[in-house]
């Protein structure tokens, strides 16, 4: 650092020294054969990378939240000022034809010419460091999360700081590898691609949290923004493809193609990211916008809760939902615990299974189990409370009553009818399924989708109606997308 401060310090009092204004005037005018602006960018960029070295440490700083903002805005300030203060000083010392030829321009015009190449080696030393400290210490946290299987072995830290010797060896190697091509204007936008994604993807991730509106993503950061972390997403995503348009793609289509890696096999217990956070803050905010609108018949949808407490039956049942519901509509399996001594055990128990059967049969449909003292009483809570905001259940599914107890009685058949009637009397829909045979829906499974047929019994009211929406809804499944609808009404005697 003490050899940088005097380089720098040699090169500015030299630069004063040989201030010449007219010449500044005249280099303010580019040369005729000069390079595109983006190609000098790609070259220069990763000089002024530097800054984010806080970042890939931020695991050893005392108060990370406090740190980096003002260390990284001191860095880029300071940068700033250093970087434009010797092109002016350049340019009002040498002309620009020889600045455009001449690599030791900086030496020509410093106090001290020999100062410039200490200064030179102290800031490649002092960038190869930073990156040595950072860069493996990410690699090693990626093999530590288990992101990648074939990182496993830089996982491993030596000493009680655990440092990432491993990675520092893997990073050393692609540093000689790099240094071997020996073109600095190949290198550098490589380079420029590696960070600007960097740089992008943080942005734009930024930006995801805060529009996610997470309770957990808390910026201590005054001035933070999600506007400007979007544009600053972008404006990376642009300058990528205004460098080298086919590089910029690729860069784009390996990040995609990691995502979609990581997506595949990364469970979720394995860390938590920010897509259920925004996806619960679109529901909040659908949901009052849904409120907000005057309810019209059009906008009608099954929402059905499926009362089930068989295995079997229970994949008839929300089979049979997810064919009514259409791709339109929501089913909730629910399961009734009776009696006492329900605790929350046996409720998480019952849901785990209804989630596996869920799950076995590639249905959608939502697990839900309710503890109740009584059958009637726990259909009425689950049907009365179900829901939220605008998105209410209307339509109850049930099998029939010989699915229910293989010794139906008056009793049985009293029971069910209260079932029956307490969903009627609570507005909702109630539809029967009777597939009670195993037998009758292998059958209905095995008849070719061309040969299907739905049969809907008109009667001119709201039922028939409800059972032509239904019909229609079924259509949509592909097992029945080419079945024939067929209604079938009374005769009548008026001519």
């Amino acid at each position: 650092m003490g050899l940088l401060i005097a380089a720098l310090g040699s090169f500015f009092v030299g630069g004063l020294r040989a201030w010449n204004p007219f010449l500044l005037e005249l280099n303010w005018t580019p040369l005729a054969n000069r390079p595109g602006f983006w190609t000098l960018f790609a070259i220069f960029f990763p000089a002024v990378t530097g800054f984010t070295q806080g970042v890939s440490m931020s695991g050893d700083l005392k108060d990370p939240g406090k740190s980096l903002p003002l260390g990284t805005f001191m860095a880029v300030g300071v940068s700033l000022m250093v970087y434009i203060g010797t092109a002016v000083l350049l340019a009002s010392g040498i002309p620009k034809a020889e600045l455009a030829r001449d690599t030791t321009a900086m030496q020509r015009l410093a106090a001290i010419g020999w100062l410039i190449d200490a200064g030179v080696i102290a800031a490649t030393l002092s960038s190869g460091l930073a990156s040595f400290l950072g860069a493996p210490r990410i690699l090693q946290a990626l093999a530590r999360d288990r992101a990648f299987p074939f990182l496993a072995p830089f996982a491993v830290g030596s000493g009680p700081t655990q440092n990432p010797r491993r990675a520092v060896g893997l990073a050393a190697g692609i540093a000689c590898l790099t240094v071997s091509v020996g073109n600095l204007n190949l290198v550098a936008p490589i380079v420029s691609m590696f960070f600007l994604i960097s740089y992008g993807l943080l942005n734009y991730a930024t930006f995801y949290e805060a529009r996610a509106a997470s309770p957990s993503f808390r910026p201590r950061f005054r001035w933070f923004d999600r506007r400007l972390s979007l544009a600053g997403g972008i404006a990376c995503l642009g300058t990528m493809l205004a460098i080298n348009m086919v590089a910029g793609l690729l860069a784009i289509s390996v990040i995609a193609a990691l995502y979609y890696y990581l997506r595949a096999t990364s469970g979720p217990s394995r860390w938590a990211d920010g897509r259920r956070s925004y996806y619960l803050h679109r529901v909040r905010d659908d949901l009052l916008a849904i409120a907000a609108e005057p309810e019209h018949p059009r906008d009608w949808r099954p929402y059905i809760l499926a009362f089930s407490d068989d295995t079997y039956r229970r994949e008839q049942l929300l089979r049979f939902a997810a064919w009514i519901e259409g791709g339109s509509g929501l089913t909730t399996a629910v399961r009734l615990l009776v009696g006492p001594g329900q605790t929350v055990q046996h409720q998480l128990e019952a849901e785990a299974e209804l989630r596996a059967d869920i799950a076995a049969h590639e249905l959608t449909a939502f697990p839900l189990v309710v503890t109740a003292s009584q059958v009637s009483a726990g259909l009425q809570q689950v049907v009365q409370s179900f829901g939220i905001g605008p998105v209410r259940a209307n339509t109850v599914l049930l099998n029939w009553i010989d699915q229910l107890s293989s010794e139906a009685d008056v009793t049985q058949e009293r029971w069910y009818g209260s079932l029956l009637q307490s969903a009627l009397q609570l507005g909702r829909n109630v539809i029967v399924l009777n597939a009670d045979e195993k037998e009758e829906w292998q059958a209905l499974q095995a008849i070719p989708a061309k040969q299907r047929r739905i049969d809907i019994w008109w009667g001119d009211d709201a039922t028939s109606q409800l059972m032509l929406l239904l019909a229609y809804l079924m259509t949509r499944s592909p097992e029945w997308s080419t079945a024939q609808l067929r209604v079938i009404a009374p005769s009548s005697d008026k001519k």
